[in-house]
């Protein structure tokens, strides 16, 4: 089959659609009411590649897994409704958008996006966000959405820099438990995170230190690099020397490399660690297949041939990726309280919309064999449940004697489901085990997802004296939650009190003990 320019251009504009942009049916050639269902196909045999065993552990439907997310496109125009994600397992999802009000069926979590304009500017007025924020604690936030694509927010290092600034101290400022990201990059090659280190540089250039990141967050999708044509182009503010040294001129073939997949996970947890993010989560808020699935059975005449063919290697790739994804470790690089997973959740592209891997039928609501494999690849995890206090530190106003200031707690959860009640956390002066006084009362947190799913808790503090403190938090003292580890819910810490002390005082801390 030949494959036209005008085609490959069309990969590149799906781009539009990631944030909703274009609605799902103004997309061409995604496929037809006649095309066989997912039962079809599993009757057929086509998607009896590497299935794995769904008897042993099979969940409940309904059941939320952690690391399994989806994107959500614009679906008022189809069959389809948010219910859908009940089915398919998923845990978490995102739609581009920040809502005061998201929907949440079955208690789905969902991650707050704010879009900026080229010019650096959010999208939401400061009122707006505000509201959003107080409205949603705890959330995670998203600050942007491929920032260095043309075809997305298209925001120079400067301008992001300090659109990341400006927002994340109004997130904080609004809800200090807040989880923001930076991030959201079309995939991480070496032309982008050379736009990313340029931000990096601009942030510690205007700001005077490192920029404040609770969760990176990526899109891997393995697209062409050049400075016009198809694919992810050129970032901008990027000289065009670095990018023609930098770009990789992937084919359409390497879309659905699983060998380049894994290689981009790998460079992108090595950027983290090199830029001291190791102990950040990282999240894929996008990955999948979005170039037609019949660009991967071109030789084949026969037209349901071609369909099951090019079927197959999208189904092969799901796979693949999300194999690697929930096995992939490494005790350089991976996050330290995730077992040293590299990748702590991510979300396939997409609910609907998709050219090709769409998880749901548009025009008939019915889950696709794409869906169908998503669900049961989610469906095979174990249910567990494991919180582990992380880091405790004091935020400003700054700890001094007789004057109040804040301890914030931050809490992950690093098994595969959400807690179905909420976390009661409590900070000790002093061990708890050992006499040690309660400082404040006990916090009940919201229901925590897995994945490394994080809270952050708020408990005031009014030191009484210059000293030398040592501080202590436990997380579900009274043992009411079941986990798989039980020995790795307190975390003990020491921090100096003084009379002058910097606007932010770090907590060092110490190993965690039982």
């Amino acid at each position: 089959m030949k494959v036209t320019r005008l085609r490959l251009a069309a990969g590149a504009l799906l781009c539009a659609v990631l944030a909703g942009a274009l609605p799902v049916g103004a997309i061409p050639w995604l496929h037809s009411a006649d095309e066989p269902s997912g039962r079809r196909l599993l009757a057929e045999g086509v998607t009896s590649i590497s299935l794995p065993i769904v008897g042993r552990n099979y969940l409940n439907p309904a059941h939320r897994m952690s690391r399994f997310g989806v994107g959500v496109p614009a679906i008022d125009a189809t069959a389809v409704s948010l219910s859908a994600l009940g089915r398919l397992n998923a845990g978490w999802y995102l739609d581009w958008t920040a809502r005061a009000a998201p929907s949440r069926p079955g208690g789905v979590t969902f991650a707050q996006l704010i879009n900026l304009r080229d010019d650096g500017t959010s999208a939401l007025s400061d009122a707006s966000l505000a509201a959003t924020v107080e409205a949603n604690p705890g959330t995670l936030w998203l600050v942007g959405n491929e920032p260095d694509s043309p075809l997305q927010n298209n925001v120079n290092p400067e301008q992001y820099a300090r659109a990341y600034h400006d927002l994340y101290r109004q997130i904080k400022a609004a809800d200090p438990t807040a989880i923001v990201s930076a991030g959201g990059i079309v995939q991480p090659t070496p032309l982008r995170l050379k736009y990313l280190d340029l931000i990096l540089q601009e942030y510690a250039r205007l700001y005077g230190t490192q920029m404040p990141v609770d969760v990176w967050n990526i899109h891997i999708y393995i697209l062409r690099e050049e400075k016009t044509g198809w694919g992810a182009f050129y970032p901008p503010g990027v000289a065009d020397e670095d990018g023609d040294a930098l770009a990789i001129p992937y084919e359409i073939e390497d879309h659905i490399d699983i060998a380049i997949f894994r290689d981009m996970v790998v460079q992108f947890r090595q950027w983290m660690a090199t830029n001291g993010y190791r102990e950040c989560p990282l999240i894929l808020t996008e990955f999948g297949v979005i170039l037609p699935w019949d660009y991967f059975a071109p030789d084949l005449d026969d037209e349901e041939a071609k369909r099951e063919a090019g079927y197959a290697r999208v189904l092969a790739f799901m796979d693949a990726s999300v194999d690697y994804l929930l096995a992939s470790t490494d005790p350089a690089i991976g996050c330290p309280y995730d077992s040293n997973r590299l990748v702590q959740r991510w979300a396939w592209f997409a609910l609907v919309g998709s050219w090709g891997g769409w998880l749901y039928e548009p025009d008939t609501g019915e889950m696709s064999v794409f869906g169908q494999r998503y669900a049961e690849l989610a469906a095979t995890q174990p249910e567990t449940i494991n919180l582990m206090p992380v880091r405790l530190v004091a935020a400003a106003p700054a700890a001094q004697p007789g004057v109040e200031t804040t301890l914030l707690a931050t809490i992950v959860n690093n098994g595969e489901m959400p807690t179905t009640v909420p976390v009661v956390v409590r900070v000790y002066d002093g061990d708890p085990d050992g006499g040690g006084a309660q400082i404040g009362e006990a916090r009940h947190a919201a229901p925590l997802d897995g994945g490394a799913g994080m809270i952050i808790v708020s408990v005031p503090w009014t030191p009484s004296e210059a000293k030398e403190y040592a501080l202590y938090v436990r997380v579900d003292p009274l043992d009411s939650i079941h986990e798989t580890d039980e020995d790795d819910n307190t975390l003990a810490a020491s921090v100096s009190v003084t009379v002058t002390h910097p606007a932010m005082l770090p907590i060092v801390i110490a190993s965690a003990s039982s």
